[in-house]
């Protein structure tokens, strides 16, 4: 843990009958959101969506349908990784202004394989890196909505799961976090109708709702 105090509590609320479990996991509304849509979506034929989320992994596992998608689902159902895959994802990273985009789709990695190779590849590209501004830094870009959450979500679980792995130790982390929580929460998220944008955001915060202790 990175923190003294409990990452996520039943004791503290920022609106009435709202709890930290609202922020870490990722801002409740709209993860209770999804997961009501997906509920209502699959509760009348079952077996027809659980047919269709077998034949996606299949083709994910095999196919290049998104970047780092066949590693993803290849550590789900441990089935170790795409080393080419890896090496595309890992090649130039520190040189990348929107390495975040990739920084995300290897925590996610991260925590889903067992290939010790491939997690200890992405651990020492991923320790030098810096999560956040810094004097000197001029390569990444961290300030968009998107990139906020990708880059805070990633430090989050691989400082969380990895002490002392990250060169990285900005101290006001897990403030940002929450505050950022807090925000989208209570304002929700701007960049929700790009089809571009979306996406990325998700990725960040749904690493934190399946990987946040």
């Amino acid at each position: 843990m990175i923190s003294q105090k409990p990452v996520i509590t039943q004791s503290t609320s920022i609106r009435s009958g709202e709890t930290n479990m609202q922020l870490l996991h990722p801002t409740c509304t709209l993860a209770w959101c999804l997961f009501m849509i997906g509920f209502a979506s699959v509760s009348g034929n079952l077996s027809d969506y659980k047919s269709r989320q077998a034949q996606l992994r299949d083709l994910a596992k095999t196919n290049n349908v998104h970047r780092g998608a066949k590693s993803i689902v290849r550590s789900y159902l441990n089935q170790g990784v795409d080393q080419g895959e890896i090496a595309s994802l890992l090649g130039g990273l520190e040189q990348d202004q929107d390495a975040a985009m990739r920084i995300v789709i290897l925590t996610r990695i991260c925590m889903l394989t067992n290939d010790e190779s491939a997690r200890q590849s992405i651990k020492d590209k991923l320790a030098p890196i810096p999560f956040w501004l810094e004097p000197g830094e001029t390569v990444f870009v961290y300030w968009t909505e998107n990139q906020q959450i990708m880059w805070m979500s990633s430090a989050w679980l691989l400082r969380e799961n990895y002490p002392g792995l990250l060169q990285y130790n900005e101290p006001t982390l897990r403030a940002r976090l929450l505050h950022y929580l807090r925000l989208k929460d209570e304002y929700d998220f701007f960049e929700f109708f790009s089809s571009v944008y979306t996406p990325y955001t998700l990725q960040g915060l749904l690493n934190l709702a399946d990987f946040c202790v």
